[in-house]
């Protein structure tokens, strides 16, 4: 215990100094200002000691990229704890000095300033150099501390900080992260749950984490980096056991409270780089003395408890971590789709230079933009209800008469286009259901929920209305002749009135819908034979001739039409479908004129 009258001989004795810097020369002045409380390179050192005036002591290595604790006991040391202390002795300034001269003249010595012993000390190992210790006594008045090293005689006044940031305990030294808080994230995690199926999920080269095992499936990105952030948060409550310390304890926690491989009822297995072994954790009971926490061992044979919760935060279920998009991309990344079924061609999309969509297949022609956007985000909505890979879950199998289709998406930057076949499966053992499958690699098949809804979406309607409802668009100063043309191609050509009527349509004939994009059936729609066509004559080198076709009608006045050569069907409105009709009724009368040889 310092007297009063000792810390007023302090206080008197550091305002004699001060005034005696006043008088310092300015380089002295500043090289005292701007020393580090270590005058060496304290950011390299081998080892550290922290030791308390109670006795104890703990001593730090160097272990890889990080720091472990070496004694009293072992086990990882917190890197930020250690990083800490080190930047506290790089960059706290030293005060003041006081010489053993001026102590002398004082009558004061070391166990004045609570420096023999001191309350605190850390020393610094550094290969082929002596060792730096630095000592810590009592407070200095003006709230700084008084500390000595084994640099110098001098006692020092540092800052209160370079001793706060000194850990209190052999506790307060260790790493709470059940992995490495310091260092590279994991690379692969693997979760066992008593009597289930283990999932492992690994991290790839993009830095993107995929469910590797019980089967190939892409992986919630949020759940796996949650999962992570628990592995490595500062979430371990208390020490039981430390590696190598009392084997016969830890035996006996392991066997007190389910934390063996058979009886835990979760483990998790953690690989932070590749090929390396895993550390393997075991959650089992509960706590008696502390509510709310339950074991854990580790592979190294340490014992502590952590918060309960932690137990589902660090081991989601397959159902949990597996993404559950059947299609696990954003549309940004879709640069063409096509999608194939039995009996109908190949319908693609492709995005151009300027990233707008354009049909590729079965011919080429414009979209309707939003709609394919549209389209798309529900694509890439469908999600799955459950997984399956067993010898009755290949879609050939489960498929009869052959309902399904192929769904094929090119990404950005990828080589090969990903293709699904989505098919219906008839089980003989439960209803029938939709599913998907990548095509071409090991992976389960993937039951859709009902919203997908495949043989909708991927309908031949659906897949139209995608297309623009652009019939044709043919300016007057283009078109050099206009006609009609009869069953057997005779072409009549038309009055003024009739011709200036087509003309006006088909400077920009817009559909009310497009039927569809690709019919091999023409006569569905009433257009093999159509009812009516017209040619018309251009001064378009690459369309000298285009023929325009008019098929059947239906109640409410509209009528299907078509281009020849095209393959889309589209529905006229009715007014639209009124000058069609006008124009065919004035041909009829043309062709019945020249019959008749008027």
């Amino acid at each position: 215990m310092v007297s009063k009258s000792t810390i007023g001989g302090l206080a008197l004795l550091l305002a004699a100094l001060l005034a005696g810097l006043r008088i310092m020369s300015t380089t002295d002045a500043e090289r005292t200002a701007a020393a580090g409380i270590a005058p060496l390179a304290v950011s390299t050192p081998s080892a550290v000691v922290f030791s308390r005036g109670d006795g104890e002591e703990v001593r730090i290595v160097r272990s890889g990229g990080g720091w472990a604790l070496a004694s009293p006991e072992s086990g990882r040391a917190d890197p930020a704890v250690v990083g800490g202390v080190l930047a506290a002795l790089a960059g706290g300034g030293v005060r003041d000095r006081i010489t053993p001269r001026q102590r002398a003249g004082r009558g004061l010595a070391l166990e004045d300033f609570g420096l023999a012993p001191p309350v605190a000390s850390v020393t610094l190992s550094f290969a082929g150099m002596d060792d730096f210790q630095i000592d810590f006594g009592i407070e200095s008045p003006g709230g700084g501390v008084f500390a000595k090293s084994s640099a110098s005689d001098d006692v020092l006044v540092v800052p209160r900080s370079a001793f706060d940031a000194l850990p209190s305990s052999l506790d307060a030294c260790r790493d709470r992260a059940l992995v490495p808080s310091a260092g590279e994230p994991p690379v692969a995690f693997e979760i066992r749950r008593r009597g289930e199926v283990p999932t492992k999920v690994e991290r790839g080269a993009d830095g993107q984490w995929a469910v590797a095992a019980p089967f190939p499936l892409p992986a919630d990105q949020e759940v796996a980096e949650r999962a992570c952030a628990a592995l490595a948060g500062r979430n371990i409550r208390r020490f039981v056991v430390s590696p190598g310390t009392n084997e016969t304890a830890s035996a006996a926690l392991r066997l007190a409270h389910g934390l063996s491989p058979e009886e835990a009822a979760v483990s998790v297995a953690v690989w932070t780089r590749e090929g390396s072994f895993p550390e393997v954790f075991f959650f089992g009971d509960g706590d008696p003395s502390d509510a709310g926490s339950v074991f854990v061992s580790s592979s190294d044979g340490m014992v502590f408890t952590v918060d309960e919760n932690l137990t589902e935060a660090v081991s989601p279920t397959l159902d949990e971590i597996r993404d559950r998009r059947i299609f696990a991309f954003s549309i940004s990344d879709v640069d063409s789709f096509s999608v194939r079924s039995a009996g109908r061609e190949r319908v693609e999309l492709r995005r151009d230079n300027a990233g707008a969509w354009a049909f590729a297949s079965p011919s080429p022609a414009e979209t309707e933009e939003k709609a394919v956007d549209g389209y798309l985000a529900h694509l890439l909505s469908w999600c799955d209800t459950a997984v399956r890979m067993d010898s009755a879950s290949d879609p050939a199998a489960l498929t009869a008469n052959g309902d399904g289709f192929a769904v094929s998406f090119r990404l950005r930057g990828a080589e090969e286009p990903l293709e699904y076949a989505v098919v219906k499966c008839l089980p003989e053992e439960t209803a029938p259901f939709w599913a998907a499958k990548i095509v071409g690699r090991e992976s389960p098949l993937r039951v859709l929920d009902d919203l997908a809804d495949p043989a909708t979406a991927l309908s031949d309607a659906s897949l139209a209305a995608l297309r623009s409802r652009t019939v044709l668009t043919l300016s007057g100063a283009a078109v050099e002749a206009v006609a009609a043309l009869d069953a057997d191609g005779r072409a009549f050509p038309l009055g003024a009135a009739a011709a200036a009527a087509m003309l006006g349509l088909v400077s920009n004939f817009n559909a009310q819908a497009t039927c569809a994009i690709s019919s091999p059936d023409p006569s569905a729609w009433g257009l093999l034979p159509p009812r009516a066509q017209w040619s018309f004559s251009t001064s378009i080198p690459e369309r000298p001739v285009v023929i325009l076709q008019m098929g059947a009608a239906l109640a409410n006045g509209s009528v299907f039409v078509r281009v020849k050569g095209d393959n889309a069907v589209f529905l006229a409105s009715a007014a639209d479908s009124a000058v069609l009709e006008s124009c065919a009724g004035a041909v009829a009368k043309e062709g019945e004129k020249d019959e008749k040889g008027e």
